[in-house]
């Protein structure tokens, strides 16, 4: 299976060269990942020329419900 989580971390910061969940330092980012605390894409890209469906594509890799996200849910 793949790991369509990370997927969009890593799509969100090829386009936006950002970590979604980026924190003051390492620590914060990884309690910003478990804490389910991110940057939400738009605002991540207001300023960018990023389509909307890339936008909508992003948010859906970033679901935190496994069956809820883009990609096969038996991943999950």
């Amino acid at each position: 299976c793949v790991d369509w989580f990370q997927l969009g971390i890593t799509v969100t910061e090829m386009l936006t060269r950002r970590h979604p969940f980026r924190g003051n330092d390492h620590y914060q980012t990884l309690r910003n990942i478990v804490d389910k605390h991110f940057v939400p894409v738009l605002r991540i890209t207001k300023s960018m020329e990023i389509s909307p469906d890339v936008v909508s594509f992003i948010d859906m890799l970033l679901q935190r419900d496994p069956f809820k996200r883009l990609g096969p849910a038996a991943c999950g």
